[in-house]
Formats: structure tokens, sequence, C-alpha cells
């Protein structure tokens, strides 16, 4: 069982690593937003005074990483990022307790099998998302070059963070792969 344990997890850290490798490909790049709005429907235009009560009301809430990875997911790719880029990289509460990034690798093995396959399912998608994020923030910066320095940092910030600490072993090969891909695509005075 432990053998068959061992190699489901192999096959996880293989897929994920196939699915980073993925990087550097520009054409699936989503196309950033543009000023033009007429192709925007009624629910997805912001409101301006909408927004300041959000503001406000984020400023006083820590965001968590979660947080962000749930717009993501849900489709509202401009919050998510806006959230992103108010992330503390330093502070200890960015993640959700009991989230996959509060499991160290030593938890995991622990675990019983059928915790372990669900925890390898959320951290595919989650290392799925974090790529789609990072491809899309730096498409942004090298259409517009504008941004380039915040959204550089914040990546980096993402970067280091996760493959710091002691959490799963697939979170910090997906820090890694954040470091690299930016470093590569954003680098220092671009």
């Amino acid at each position: 069982m432990a053998r068959q344990s061992i190699h489901n997890y192999c096959l996880l850290l293989i897929s994920i690593m196939l699915i980073l490798s993925g990087c550097s490909k520009k054409e699936d790049v989503p196309a950033p937003p543009t000023d033009d709005m007429s192709s925007v429907t009624t629910s997805e235009k912001v409101v301006p005074q909408q927004e300041s009560v959000s503001n406000q009301e984020a400023e006083t809430q820590t965001v968590t990483f979660d947080k962000v990875l749930d717009l993501w997911k849900a489709g509202q790719k401009e919050q998510a990022i806006q959230s992103f880029l108010s992330i503390d990289w330093k502070r200890p509460d960015i993640f959700v307790p009991g989230s996959i990034f509060g499991i160290s690798e030593a938890e995991f093995v622990k675990l019983p099998e059928s915790q372990r396959l669900e925890i390898q399912q959320k951290s595919t998608e989650t290392a799925k998302a974090i790529r789609e994020i990072s491809k899309y923030m730096i498409a942004q910066t090298q259409q517009t070059n504008s941004k380039v320095e915040r959204y550089r940092e914040a990546l980096l910030a993402c970067g280091r963070r996760l493959s710091g600490g002691d959490q799963l072993a697939i979170i910090q090969m997906v820090g890694k792969a954040v470091t690299g891909y930016v470093e590569k695509e954003l680098p220092p005075g671009n």
C-alpha cells in the first residue's frame, strides 16, 4: 500500500512538473482586458462607488492566497489580481488554516490514502491556477509595459513564500517554478 501511495505521489509530481514546464509557452496566454468596455456585459462592469467600498473593506481584512485562487477559479480575474497584489507575503496568516498550504510533507505521508489522493488532486488544481495567474500577470506587463515592477515583485514574493517553509513538496516546486518564470520573463529593470 505504501508503494502504491509513493507511486501515486510520484505521478502527481511528474504531472505538476509537466504543467509548470508549459509556463514559457506564449500561445495560450489569455489576453489582458482592454480599455474597450463595449464587449463587457453589465454585470462585469465595475461600478466606481462599489469599488471604493470594496477597497476599504479589503484594507481592513487580510487577503488570503486561498481567496485569490477562489476568485481566479470563479473567473473573477481582475479581482483575483487586485487581491493578489494586496497580499503581504511576509504575514503568517495569508493561508487559510487547513488548506493545502498548511500541510507539511511529514504530515502528508501520515494521512490515510484517501486523504492523500484528495490533497494530490487539490494541489494539481492549485498548481494550474497559480501558473495561469503568473502567465496572465506577465502577459499584462508585456502588452502594456506598465506595472512591471509591481507585478514582478508580487510574483517573486509569492514564489519565495511558496518555495520556503514546511509545505508539501509540490507547493515548494510550484513556488520555485513561479520564481524562475518571473526571473526569465521579467528581468530586473525590464
